[in-house]
């Protein structure tokens, strides 16, 4: 449903009850609700005691044979995951020559140069990420801002723009940057290369700033399978010391982040919630605010199922008046769905002694 719920219908009564621990699988399996069906059923005692189903009820709920009927729709035969296809180097080492040219993206003069044989981004070591950043013309000002600290450390990165006039300030400024190509073929099914709205600022526009979301995990995917490494942080977090010795693992404290496909900032900032003795606070609220993806199939696998979900949330979007303004949906929102949903269909705990 809406808000990723699972709930178990009861039908003389037509009253529902929520499943609060479905077991692996059990959304999967669920039929689909369509609109505001669901209100047709009230809620259980009132949605008093006894309406959240525990452990056991929640099993006995999800063994249940999925519903069919007006506003319900069973769910569609999962079909067989495509292969995921390797960079041409490999996974994780780095582009191959030419690369550009088979890049969905189009760069700008100042990063071609930089991406060029002699060029200042040529020859990368592997695992040492690509810095990105993204963002419409109405913020300029921070990208720059963002832009001449990370000049300042000699840092590699990309503006990845979400509209042709930061595409085109960016290299009047002489920030390298990416954009989508547009046009026929496979990206154009994947949906529009840039953001667009009457509004000032994408959030103010629950479609433009949905847009905005699945673009940026799709230009995270397009360098990842070109084989970088990438290290993406919101437009208003400054880099003030060279985040690469971490991000590596050189620093003896950050050993086993060289292990991760992906790394997350988080909301939590209680030590009792997000230390390393905690799952490395997995199991809070996730900030998309701050990732470093490694080029590797694990990374690619979930920015393709976060960009899925995104696609999902849009047709929903598209039914809302225009002059609504949504704030509770947004990447990050589909990125912890994604994250804890996998938790729920048996996701390893991290930190258990036979964790992959």
């Amino acid at each position: 449903a809406k808000w990723g719920g699972v709930w178990a219908l009861e039908g003389p009564r037509r009253t529902r009850y929520h499943v609060d621990i479905p077991t692996p699988g059990c959304d999967q399996r669920s039929a689909e609700v369509e609109g505001d069906s669901l209100a047709t059923f009230p809620k259980a005692h009132g949605g008093g005691p006894g309406y959240a189903l525990g452990a056991k009820g929640s099993k006995a709920a999800c063994l249940r044979r999925a519903c069919a009927g007006p506003g319900l729709r069973k769910p569609a035969l999962v079909e067989a995951p495509t292969p995921l296809q390797a960079p041409p180097n490999g996974w994780g080492l780095g582009p191959a020559p030419g690369w550009m040219e088979g890049s969905p993206l189009r760069f700008n003069s100042v990063a071609r140069k930089a991406f060029a044989a002699g060029g200042s981004y040529e020859g990368m070591p592997p695992g040492q990420p690509l810095l990105l950043v993204f963002g419409g013309a109405s913020v300029n000002d921070m990208l720059r801002n963002w832009a001449l600290h990370v000049q300042r450390l000699a840092l590699p990165y990309v503006v990845t723009c979400m509209d042709e006039s930061l595409f085109t300030l960016a290299g009047n400024h002489g920030m390298p940057a990416a954009i989508f190509r547009g046009g026929s073929g496979e990206e154009a099914s994947a949906g529009p290369g840039v953001v667009t709205t009457r509004w000032k600022y994408f959030r103010m526009d629950p479609r433009a700033f949905m847009t905005m979301g699945m673009l940026k995990v799709r230009f995270f995917l397009a360098f990842l399978r070109a084989g970088f490494d990438i290290l993406c942080a919101d437009l208003d977090v400054l880099w003030l010391r060279d985040p690469r010795p971490w991000v590596t693992g050189q620093v003896a404290t950050s050993a086993l982040i060289s292990f991760a496909d992906i790394v997350v900032s988080t909301d939590v900032t209680s030590d009792a919630a997000e230390n390393d003795r905690a799952s490395w606070g997995l199991a809070q609220e996730l900030n998309t605010g701050m990732l470093l993806l490694r080029s590797s199939p694990g990374a690619a696998v979930v920015c393709e199922a976060w960009v899925d979900r995104m696609k999902q949330e849009m047709v929903s979007i598209e039914k809302l008046p225009k002059n609504m303004l949504q704030w509770w949906s947004n990447d990050q929102t589909f990125f912890n769905e994604v994250h804890m949903r996998a938790t729920l269909d048996g996701f390893a705990n991290p930190k258990a002694t036979d964790a992959a």
